[in-house]
């Protein structure tokens, strides 16, 4: 089977290096400005094309791998090129966008995105084979021997996609947000950023393991949990407004999860309503005397 890619960046490139050592067969890639594209060296081989017509008509698969806002531009393309892609499979790796915009250009389209993080091209691609995907039109991921090679997977109606999608952008983009701004507190203490990571990186990834063990309900602690309002009452007085903000809106969503009587969960939302905190709060910097 000879598969095709649009777009290589890091998940479109982590792809095609999976499945050819998956006995895939590679056509290459279609750049805009194939000059440009660096390539992973397990894939210097890779044909690097403009031609899209050229690229398409060699492939039984094509995958776009582009981001989100240009997956329809790249269909219209397509579309304008006059190409023959009626007995060809299409998918895309949005998670966001369904896959209806592919049904222009084949009977035979899915999704596949990927539930990971790609900061890079992924070192060990087997990892790829445990990683969960959204995806869309399962029929043809089998058809076209797809399944044995993305075996962990969720169904995701076409109409679901963006709460999908924002599920996963919470998971992962702004839990890095929410750590950066744990980072920050010490930081603003005096802290240099390594010192602050390193020594609340335990607490992170011991609280990621609870609720991999007991479920995020079960994993909640701290002072939301105990129904300790004072205990809230003093970070409010310590953070600077902008950072306040942040931290009621996450209060807010903690509350609700804990299994505090309602009358206790009133009194944290009471001081968490409160207005009389230090509007114009500014922290004295200091040099920790232990860093180490």
């Amino acid at each position: 089977m000879k598969i095709a890619f649009i777009g290589a960046g890091k998940v479109g490139q982590s792809l095609a290096i999976y499945l050819k050592k998956h006995r895939f067969e590679l056509v290459g890639f279609y750049s805009r400005n194939p000059k440009a594209l660096e390539l992973d060296e397990r894939l210097v081989d890779a044909y690097v094309t403009d031609d899209l017509y050229g690229v398409i008509g060699s492939a039984d698969i094509i995958g776009i791998t582009v981001s989100d806002d240009q997956i329809n531009s790249v269909i219209t393309q397509i579309m304008n090129e006059g190409i023959a892609t009626e007995n060809k499979a299409f998918f895309h790796t949005s998670g966001v966008h369904s896959v209806d915009g592919l049904n222009q250009l084949s009977n035979h389209v899915f999704t596949l995105h990927p539930l990971r993080a790609f900061t890079s091209i992924v070192e060990n691609t087997d990892e790829l084979s445990n990683v969960y995907y959204g995806i869309e039109n399962e029929s043809v991921i089998k058809a076209f021997g797809l399944d044995l090679l993305f075996p962990r997977h969720i169904k995701v109606d076409s109409s679901s996609k963006a709460q999908y999608h924002a599920s996963a952008v919470i998971a992962s983009n702004y839990l890095v947000t929410v750590v950066n701004l744990a980072i920050d507190q010490l930081m603003a203490l005096g802290y240099t950023a390594e010192i602050a990571q390193n020594a609340l990186w335990p607490l992170i990834t011991n609280t990621i393991s609870n609720i991999e063990k007991v479920g995020a309900k079960s994993a909640l602690t701290g002072p939301i949990a105990r129904g300790d309002s004072g205990t809230i009452k003093m970070h409010l007085n310590a953070l600077s407004q902008k950072d306040r903000e942040t931290y009621i809106a996450l209060a807010r969503q903690t509350v609700s999860l804990s299994n505090q009587s309602k009358e206790k969960k009133d009194e944290i939302i009471s001081v968490l309503e409160e207005d009389d905190y230090d509007k114009d709060h500014n922290i004295n910097f200091f040099k920790p005397q232990n860093e180490s």
